[in-house]
C-alpha cells in the first residue's frame, strides 16, 4: 500500500541490489568490518528505506551514495539496544518510527539522526465497508494477536450463546489470506483490538502503538472493542474503540453490545469518516515525499 501511495506521489519504487547474493555478501563483509559511508560524493536525490527490523546492512550500497531516510515499525523497547546500533552504524539523515515513545527515545540515543513520527495506515479504498453492522453474519473477529485471558473468557460464553467468533487458529498468526482477512472485516460486527503492549509485554515492552488492525477494522467499518491507544486517539481526536470491559467482557459482548450492534452505525461510520480525512497511506505518502523534497533540496 505505502509503494503505491509513494509511486503516485512521484517516489519511484526500485529493487534493492541486496536480492542478490553477491551484493548481499558484499554489505556482510562491510558491517562486519564496521564500514560506515564511504568517502564518495554525495546524490542529491534521497533513497527511502522500509526497514522493519535493525539490519545494519540494510542501507547498502545506498548510503554510501545518498542521504538515506528510514520508516520503521516494531521499534519495540526490548531492542532498543539493537535498533540503537542500528542508526547509529548507518547513520540516515531522518528516520520515520511509527511509535511515538520510540522516536523520543531514539532521538535521545542517536542526535545525528533526526526522528519523526509517523503511525501506520492503510488504503480504505482495499477494504468493504458497505454493509450495515445489523446484516452482517460474523458477531465478534479476532485476527492475528489477541488478548489471551480475554479470549479464554469469551469463547465459550459466545459458542453457547450461539454467536459466531472467527479467531485466528494459532496465536500471533493470522491463518487467511489478505482477500480473505477484507472478506471477513467486510461481513464483522465487532473487532476485537488490544496493542501489542497488552497482548505481547514481552515483546513490546512498554511501548503502546496503533497498529493496522485498528485501521483494518475501522475502514471496514466494524466496531472496535478493546483498548485504544493514546496515539490512535491523538490521531482521530476522540476514541474510537469501546473499551473492553475486562471483568466482565461476556456480558459487555452478549447482553450489552451485540443485542443492540444497529446503535453503533453512527458510531463506526463517523470512524470511517474521521479515518480517511484524517489518516491514511495517502497522507503517509504525502509525509515522506515532503521530507525527501527538502532533503534534496537543501542539497542543491
Amino acid at each position: 500500500m505505502l509503494a503505491r501511495a509513494l509511486e503516485a506521489e512521484g517516489v519511484p519504487l526500485v529493487e534493492s541490489p541486496l536480492h542478490k547474493r553477491p551484493l548481499r555478501a558484499l554489505a556482510k563483509v562491510a558491517g562486519l568490518m564496521k564500514v560506515g559511508r564511504l568517502p564518495f560524493p554525495t546524490r542529491r536525490q534521497a533513497a527511502f528505506f522500509h526497514i522493519n527490523h535493525p539490519w545494519v546492512n540494510g542501507l547498502y550500497p545506498y548510503r554510501s551514495f545518498y542521504p538515506c531516510v528510514t520508516y520503521s515499525f516494531d521499534c519495540w523497547s526490548p531492542i532498543y539496544d539493537k535498533w540503537e546500533r542500528f542508526f547509529a552504524r548507518t547513520r540516515p539523515c531522518l528516520s520515520f518510527i511509527s511509535a511515538k515513545a520510540s522516536v523520543a527515545e531514539m532521538s535521545k540515543r542517536c542526535p545525528s539522526t533526526e526522528f519523526r513520527w509517523l503511525p501506520e495506515a492503510i488504503d480504505p479504498g482495499i477494504f468493504h465497508p458497505s454493509r450495515p453492522l445489523a446484516d452482517r453474519q460474523i458477531d465478534v473477529l479476532e485476527l492475528g494477536r489477541r488478548l489471551q485471558t480475554y479470549h479464554k473468557a469469551i469463547k465459550g460464553a459466545l459458542e453457547q450463546a450461539g454467536r459466531r467468533h472467527i479467531y485466528s487458529l494459532i496465536d500471533g498468526e493470522i491463518k487467511f489470506s489478505r482477500s480473505e482477512c477484507v472478506d471477513l472485516y467486510a461481513n464483522t460486527k465487532v473487532s476485537l483490538c488490544f496493542p501489542t503492549a497488552l497482548t505481547h509485554p514481552e515483546r513490546a515492552g512498554r511501548v503502546e502503538t496503533t497498529t493496522l488492525r485498528y485501521w483494518e477494522a475501522i475502514a471496514s467499518k466494524c466496531l472496535l472493542v478493546g483498548h485504544c491507544p493514546r496515539e490512535l486517539r491523538e490521531l482521530m481526536d476522540y476514541n474510537p474503540v469501546v473499551e473492553a470491559d475486562i471483568d466482565h467482557p461476556e456480558q459487555q459482548l452478549i447482553e450489552e453490545i451485540l443485542p443492540q450492534i444497529d446503535r453503533y452505525q453512527v458510531f463506526v461510520d463517523r470512524n470511517y469518516e474521521q479515518l480517511c480525512e484524517a489518516w491514511t497511506v495517502g497522507h503517509q505518502a504525502k509525509a515522506i515525499a515532503s521530507a525527501l523534497a527538502v532533503i534534496e533540496r537543501s542539497k542543491q
